[in-house]
């Protein structure tokens, strides 16, 4: 949501029985825009490979029992932000490869990534900065991709209540400093808990048998899921597609907003005290 403040200076009139006093006052008008959210499109499995997965055990499981087979994933048990840098990854034509040598010798369209779960218990501001180098290191080596941050997935009810470190709370509260790093252009920020979570946003029981990661069969629909969260960009602008009815909808909407606040600041310049 944006805010911006309109001031103008107002000559107001006052009458007494001797004489006219004039003063000039300053009315502000705050007018209040919607920032538009990305526009996510459902794509075929197709679209993924060009994909890179960035992750820890739950992008294993990804990789192992999802569906989106022609993605490549770098990820192994236990990653973290602190790790990504010395770990090396078995990458189908490469080898066991570091990500930096894997960036060097492939070019990805679109790189998702989600860690955090294993650095829930350190240092909360050191971890939220390492990440966000994470992301400047991805567009740096990896310009034309589309970044997307995925939210980590909750924990169910039992662990969250009966873990000072690995509870839903601390994930809402990283999640929501990651996806800050988002800017709705090139970086864009997905979390599977809307699919997942239960009526009080915790992951379901019946859902894991460790309270951590989702049984192998719901991977399928973790993958189902990400094929309605894509995006496809202009090729020349860079910026999302869009129709021609949702752009001519977006400059009716702002058409309206600005006459608003024009009606608005009108009607408070004609103002007359007697």
């Amino acid at each position: 949501i944006l805010k911006t403040e309109l001031s103008q200076e107002i000559t107001v009139l006052n009458f007494s029985s001797d004489s006219i006093v004039t003063t000039a006052s300053t009315v502000t008008t705050t007018v209040t825009t919607t920032e538009p959210e990305p526009v996510f499109v459902k794509s075929d499995a197709s679209y993924f490979e060009d994909a890179l997965f960035i992750g820890d055990s739950r992008t294993v499981g990804l990789s192992e029992y999802g569906t989106l087979k022609n993605a490549d994933y770098f990820c192994t048990t236990g990653m973290s932000v602190y790790k990504l840098g010395t770990a090396t990854v078995s990458i189908e034509g490469l080898g066991k490869t570091s990500l930096d040598n894997l960036f060097s010798q492939k070019k990805y369209n679109k790189i998702y990534i989600m860690l955090g779960i294993n650095e829930i218990g350190y240092d909360f501001d050191s971890t939220i900065t390492k990440y966000g180098e994470w992301i400047d290191y991805i567009k740096e080596k990896q310009p034309d991709a589309i970044i997307f941050i995925q939210g980590n997935l909750h924990v169910t009810k039992s662990r969250s209540e009966s873990d000072d470190y690995v509870n839903n709370q601390l994930i809402d509260k990283f999640n929501k400093k990651i996806s800050e790093f988002a800017n709705d252009e090139t970086c864009f920020y997905i979390d599977i808990n809307e699919h997942f979570d239960d009526e009080d946003g915790n992951l379901p029981e019946d859902y894991t048998s460790d309270s951590t990661h989702v049984y192998a069969k719901y991977y399928a629909d973790w993958c189902d899921w990400l094929c309605t969260k894509t995006i496809v960009l202009d090729d020349k602008s860079g910026t999302e597609s869009t129709s021609d009815s949702e752009e001519s909808e977006e400059e009716v909407s702002m058409s309206e907003e600005t006459t608003e606040a024009e009606e608005t600041i009108d009607s408070e310049n004609h103002y007359i005290q007697g």
